[in-house]
């Protein structure tokens, strides 16, 4: 089984298993991936391909999420080469973008490599670059901002958002919170008195947050990438 095809069906590493969904009309479908673009305002879901070889592509303005773009595309078959790997973007036969990949064994560290690394994609309307993390955990979107959850060698878990309001090419993290610990249904961190709790549920994935046992913020994640055992 070559790693093009394990990049597109699942992916498994260090007996875990990332599955990544998307959220729209209330419906909870499985995607290929999600790029959350690092100097475009973008984020950008790509589906797993049909029997004909072709995915959706949605693409989510940061600004405004309810703004959607939506286009197919015929997907080549994986072009491996000095441990990159690209799949062909097509439309009415002619080549007009492109998936990029990397093989996990060019990584410093490819244990950590939790989630298939995909490092950008091009469309007609230009090239994405996408954040990707090694050790990711848990990544996800709502209408405001996202969420990264990783987790090092030694087992630490890191918190981080990326607010979408006002943000510049490449930001850094909004916040960032080291040490959080993973429950049953998530992961929980806690900084200056209040309580992040991460809900990884398919069914209702969200971020929430409290202090003193008060409900400030309960945001729904419109896609998400989640990591468990297998």
């Amino acid at each position: 089984m070559g790693l093009g095809f394990l990049l597109l069906v699942g992916w498994a590493q260090s007996g875990l298993q990332a599955h990544t969904y998307l959220r729209l009309k209330g419906q909870t479908q499985p995607v290929w991936f999600i790029c959350d673009g690092l100097q475009t305002p973008w984020v950008v879901a790509v589906g797993r391909p049909n029997a004909a070889g072709q995915v959706s592509v949605i693409r989510f303005s940061k600004t405004n999420p309810k703004q959607l773009g939506r286009q197919v595309y015929g997907l080549g078959q994986p072009d491996p080469g000095a441990g990159q790997i690209y799949y062909s973007l097509s439309q009415g036969g002619k080549a007009v973008g492109f998936v990029h990949a990397v093989n996990p064994g060019m990584l410093e560290h490819p244990e950590l490599a939790f989630t298939p690394p995909i490092l950008s994609l091009k469309l007609p309307s230009g090239e994405v670059s996408c954040r990707w993390a090694l050790g990711t955990r848990f990544w996800g979107f709502s209408s405001r901002r996202s969420v990264l959850i990783t987790q090092d060698s030694s087992g630490q878990l890191t918190y981080q958002s990326f607010n979408f309001l006002g943000a510049s090419p490449s930001p850094g993290p909004s916040l960032e919170i080291r040490g959080g610990k993973a429950t049953p249904g998530g992961f929980t961190f806690t900084h200056r008195g209040y309580t992040y709790s991460l809900h990884t549920s398919p069914d209702q994935p969200r971020l929430t947050v409290q202090k003193a046992g008060r409900l400030l913020l309960s945001e729904t994640f419109i896609g998400f990438t989640r990591v468990e055992p297998r």
